[in-house]
């Protein structure tokens, strides 16, 4: 069972490579965010249909699918500095290849070098968090990571339209080099102070040995069902909005609610934590998950719309801080490192499986049945996380 921190240790100063790697988080994320609708605007532009859109946004999602694993083991190999560099050099030949090559093959592959970069970012920095805490500062360190996921995630496209009607589509995507440039910075001065590789031996045979852990599948299962609920809602509201008849600058104002639900969730999820403990927390945000798809089914007026989206806005982000902070606090650094890696193949599977499949349960049940069948799904899944910790 995990270690529960005291409010006191949790409030520990956070040491140079700590700092270090939540700035290049930000710094790595704020692009990748931005780039998803940049990318999709500026295809649109060119005279792409909706098709050739769909396919630049799963293209931000293969990388994720197909070299989490192989970066597993290269972070073993190698630490996380390495692939940082890689990333940020992603982000460059991203941000640079449509604004002199303005053409859809370009976007594609902008699209596909995002991606790259976000996989080599994502676990390195979340290994990295895992491998400077303690038992005692895990959950609160696993917050801040959290709580710079979702300041990216509202910056980003924020900064996007900013750009954009500033100095058009093609000159927008300049608008990430900085981001990158200064990641390479920092990695070139205090690079040092990140740690070292947990070694080549563990990266050769370390994913074998990791799956045979009961916890590792339990902790798979619980961010699976998560990740669930944090593509259905976004999948489902623009659909319950069209058939509600509610305009599209409603529709995305509602998105925008549920940002503030995710930055307020990693702002309290360490007392949380302490209060209730890691996996009854999970269980709530699922079962609120739940909440905010039946909440939908009572109309679309403001305060329900507003209501909804900031519940799921709250809910949907707690996987991957429990989830990191119980597979560091459970498993050795090795195992945790490549739980990681098993975690991300998945979650991107289910990003690009999830909204087909509840796109034809709706062709087959109807929208509102969609829902219920969802809110169901969540309840039934936040009452098994919620129960014993260390049960299946």
């Amino acid at each position: 069972m995990a270690t529960r921190a005291s409010p006191e240790s949790a409030r520990s100063p956070m040491s140079t490579g700590l700092k270090l790697i939540l700035a290049l988080l930000t710094l790595a994320f704020v692009p990748m965010i931005g780039a998803r609708v940049a990318l999709s605007l500026f295809a649109l532009e060119l005279g792409a249909g909706s098709f050739e859109v769909g396919v630049i946004a799963a293209g931000s999602q293969i990388p994720m699918l197909f070299i989490s694993i192989p970066v597993s083991m290269a972070l073993d190999r190698w630490g996380a500095r390495p692939l940082l560099y890689a990333s940020a050099c992603c982000s460059v030949t991203g941000a640079v290849l449509p604004f002199f090559v303005p053409t859809i093959a370009s976007v594609y592959a902008a699209a596909l070098l995002f991606g790259a970069a976000n996989t080599l970012a994502f676990q390195p920095t979340q290994t990295v968090v895992g491998l400077l805490s303690t038992p005692a500062t895990l959950s609160r360190n696993f917050s801040r990571y959290a709580f710079i996921s979702s300041f990216t995630a509202f910056i980003g496209p924020f900064a996007s339209g900013i750009a954009i009607d500033a100095v058009g589509q093609q000159s927008a995507m300049l608008v990430y080099l900085p981001f990158a440039l200064a990641m390479l910075v920092l990695l070139l001065v205090w690079g040092q102070s990140l740690p070292a590789p947990v070694g080549a031996k563990s990266a050769a045979g370390g994913l074998k040995e990791t799956l045979r852990h009961r916890e590792v599948w339990r902790l798979v299962a619980m961010s699976s069902i998560c990740c669930v609920g944090f593509e259905l809602y976004p999948f489902l509201l623009p659909l319950f909005g069209h058939a509600a008849g509610l305009s599209a600058s409603v529709i995305g104002a509602t998105v925008s609610v549920s940002a503030i639900g995710m930055i307020v969730l990693p702002l309290t999820l360490p007392r949380l934590s302490i209060w209730l403990g890691e996996e009854r927390v999970l269980g709530l945000c699922l079962v609120l998950m739940g909440v905010s798809l039946v909440l939908l089914l009572a109309g679309s007026g403001a305060a329900v719309l507003v209501a909804s989206s900031f519940i799921y806005g709250y809910a949907c982000y707690a996987a991957n801080p429990i989830t990191s902070t119980l597979a560091y606090a459970r498993l050795p650094p090795a195992a945790a490192s490549q739980f990681l890696a098993v975690r991300n193949t998945g979650n991107a599977a289910l990003r690009v499986l999830t909204p087909p499949a509840f796109g034809a349960l709706a062709a087959a049940i109807g929208l509102a049945g969609v829902f219920v069948a969802g809110a169901a799904l969540m309840g039934m899944a936040g009452a098994w996380v919620g129960r014993k910790p260390g049960r299946v």
